[in-house]
């Protein structure tokens, strides 16, 4: 418990001193990271970390290991999930890369539950690590093409606690809600969310 306890104070002032130190020019389009980022998985058993090229954002990106220098965004990696029933968004307070509220809209709360079996969240060191602005997540999803291996992982049985743990604001919508969500405006979108509760 002890331990936990001290890795958990690790994670949580490494966040705040240097994990989510971006940097404000974009001058070049491929800027590498610094300290650790963070790889969410349902598995919690991995030991490294290869490239691979399962989820492609850029057909001649090839293989790649992808990770994250927000643990919110990680977090919300401890569950199978894909933009049919789910959707993730990052809304920026006053335009500041580094004060950003992460938010996930679910439109099945049972599928929800029954992938819900909890995983981990890994820290892994952040050399070789690269974001480009116009690929994915731009600065929130970075990737390295060399094989990884984490430092240390935090071990959640379930996904929603990991979510709610590290900020993540999580919304259980029905189809129709979801439905009129994606159709708005992203501008309207969370005045809509928070017209719900």
């Amino acid at each position: 418990m002890k331990k936990n306890v001290i890795l958990a104070f690790f994670v949580i002032s490494t966040i705040t001193l240097s994990c989510f130190c971006l940097y404000e020019k974009f001058e070049n389009p491929c800027i590498t990271p610094i300290d650790v980022v963070y790889h969410g998985s349902v598995n919690s058993n991995i030991k490294s970390f290869e490239p691979r090229a399962e989820h492609v954002r850029d057909p001649d990106e090839g293989s790649v290991v992808f990770a994250t220098p927000s643990i919110g965004i990680a977090s919300c990696y401890l569950f199978r999930w894909d933009d049919s029933w789910v959707h993730q968004s990052i809304y920026r307070n006053n335009n500041d890369k580094t004060d950003c509220q992460i938010v996930m809209v679910i439109s099945d709360k049972e599928r929800f539950k029954k992938e819900d079996s909890g995983g981990s969240i890994y820290i892994l060191p952040a050399k070789g690590f690269k974001f480009y602005k116009n690929r994915g997540l731009g600065i929130y999803e970075w990737t390295n093409k060399k094989e990884v291996f984490p430092f240390s992982q935090l071990n959640f049985s379930s996904a929603l606690e990991a979510m709610k743990t590290f900020h993540v604001q999580v919304y259980f919508v029905n189809s129709d809600q979801f439905r009129n969500y994606l159709n708005l405006p992203f501008e309207n979108r969370e005045s809509f969310l928070l017209s719900l509760k």
